[in-house]
Order: structure tokens, then C-alpha cells, then sequence
């Protein structure tokens, strides 16, 4: 099995659980709410205007596009654990958002439903091109695809050595290889308007990461929390657990593959066909 044929189930497990959240942060994609607030700013959309948060996690960026956006939003994620938490933290907010349980390659609504649609970190999860022509679907004419995403050298060798839980956490399975951005697109029915690097941010989440992961293990034994457990767990459950993956070693692994600049980190704003 590859890891971007794995990468779903893996995705399911892995981000349905509150101790991968404490680790890598409520939005499980680099950059955060910051990077999902410039998103949003540079797709321009007017108040009002419907978006759908695909592969919406825990909720994060859905509730800042409803509160600082006043955009009227729809989440979906494959998680149903993550889907009770966004139920759960909206309501906290007061945020009238709609959150439902599904596969963003067979999405439960009408075409041209949407004004635009945010995908933070998901496509390299899942076959782009189906995905893609699942989003342009339910967005009408007009509207605007907010991407952002791992990309990665062909002959990333580094990648290799990175246990297959965590490449597939961190989208490396199916990363958008060069030339892919805009072929892929384009065959959607998309038009790129903006496009902009920010490896910085991935590299920012994997420092974070690194840094939760030595805190969690100090504070371990008093706190009854065991990453690895879990983190192995992932590994089993794809098929590719075969020893005890040191997972701050996995991490610093991925931290030299973005200092050789074999891998990195985009955002786009593309306009509906």
C-alpha cells in the first residue's frame, strides 16, 4: 500500500485524537490560524458569501472565517471524533456552522452550493484531481478555491526515511509535485490568481512539534501521556509498523529535508471556471 493510498485511514486515526492536538495545535496544518487569516483576506470574500471548510479538522479555521470573516460556513472531515469536537467548540463560540462527517471525493452537497472552498493540508491525503473536480462541483462559477499545501522534489530521498504514519500526517505521501499546482488546476477548471511560498511555516510546525514532543516527554510519567503509544498505533494501523519509530528523531528528519529545500509549503487562491 503506498502512503497516499493509506494516508485517509491513517488521517482518521491520527487527527480524531485529542493527544495528536495537544502536540501539533488545534490547526492541525502549518501556519495556524494566521496562515488560514491570510488565506482568507486574499480570497476576497464578501460577507455573507457560503464557504466549506473541507477537511475542517476540530473547526479552527471554520469559526474564523464565521467570526472575523462573517462568512456563513460548512465543515466536513473524515474524523468523526474531530467533527464531535467542532460540534462542541462551536457551540462554545456561538457559531452557527455546519459540520458534517464525509470524504471530500463525494461530497454530500449540490453543485454550485458554495462561494468558495478552503482545503488547508488535505488534498496530498487524498487523489487530487478527484477531489479537485469534487470541489469545483459545489463551488459556482465565479468562486474561489483557498489551497494551501505540502510540496515536495521528486527525488526527495529524505522523505524515505520518515516512518509512515508521520509522512502521512504531515501530507508527504501525495505531496504536490513541480508543474503539478497548476496542470491540475487548470484541468479542475480553475484559474490561479495568487500563489505564494511559505516553507517557513512548515518548518515553524515541525519546531513546534519537536518542541511539545520533549515537554510531553518529561511531563509524561506525571501526566499519563504516551505519544509514541499512539503514534505506533498509526503505524500499525496502515500497515507499516515495523519497529518503535522514535518520532522526535522522525520529526528532526523532516526539519533537514525542509533545510535542503526538498520540501515545502504553498498557498493558492484560484478562481472557478
Amino acid at each position: 500500500m503506498t502512503l497516499e493510498a493509506s494516508a485517509t485511514p491513517c488521517c482518521r486515526v491520527l487527527y480524531g485524537h485529542p493527544l495528536v492536538e495537544l502536540v501539533l495545535g488545534e490547526s492541525l496544518h502549518p501556519g495556524g490560524i494566521d496562515g488560514t487569516r491570510r488565506l482568507l483576506a486574499a480570497a476576497s470574500l464578501a460577507p455573507g458569501a457560503r464557504l466549506l471548510d473541507a477537511g475542517c479538522g476540530s473547526g479552527a479555521s471554520a469559526r474564523l472565517a464565521a467570526g472575523e470573516f462573517s462568512l456563513l460556513v460548512a465543515g466536513i472531515d473524515v474524523s468523526a471524533a474531530a467533527i464531535r469536537r467542532a460540534h462542541e467548540r462551536a457551540m462554545r463560540d456561538r457559531h452557527a456552522i455546519e459540520f458534517r462527517t464525509g470524504d471530500l471525493t463525494e461530497l454530500p452537497y449540490q453543485a454550485a452550493t458554495f462561494d468558495g472552498v478552503l482545503v488547508e493540508c488535505v488534498l496530498s491525503t487524498l487523489p487530487k484531481q478527484a477531489a479537485l473536480d469534487e470541489l469545483r462541483r459545489v463551488l459556482r462559477a465565479g468562486g474561489r478555491l483557498l489551497l494551501s499545501d505540502v510540496r515536495a522534489e521528486a527525488d526527495a530521498a529524505a522523505t524515505d526515511r520518515i516512518p509512515a504514519g508521520l509522512a502521512a500526517a504531515l501530507c508527504l505521501g501525495g505531496a504536490w509535485r513541480t508543474g503539478e499546482i497548476d496542470r491540475l488546476l487548470a484541468e479542475a477548471g480553475f484559474r490561479v490568481e495568487h500563489h505564494w511560498e511559505q516553507g517557513q511555516l512548515l518548518e515553524a510546525f515541525v519546531d513546534r512539534a519537536v518542541a511539545r514532543l520533549e515537554l510531553l516527554r518529561v511531563a509524561g510519567r506525571d501526566l499519563d501521556l504516551d505519544l509514541a503509544t499512539v503514534m505506533n498505533a498509526v503505524e500499525a494501523s496502515i500497515g507499516a509498523h515495523t519497529r518503535v519509530v522514535d518520532w522526535r528523531a522522525a520529526l528532526a528528519e523532516v526539519g533537514r529535508a525542509l533545510a535542503g529545500g526538498s520540501l515545502g509549503y504553498f498557498s493558492v487562491v484560484a478562481r472557478a471556471s
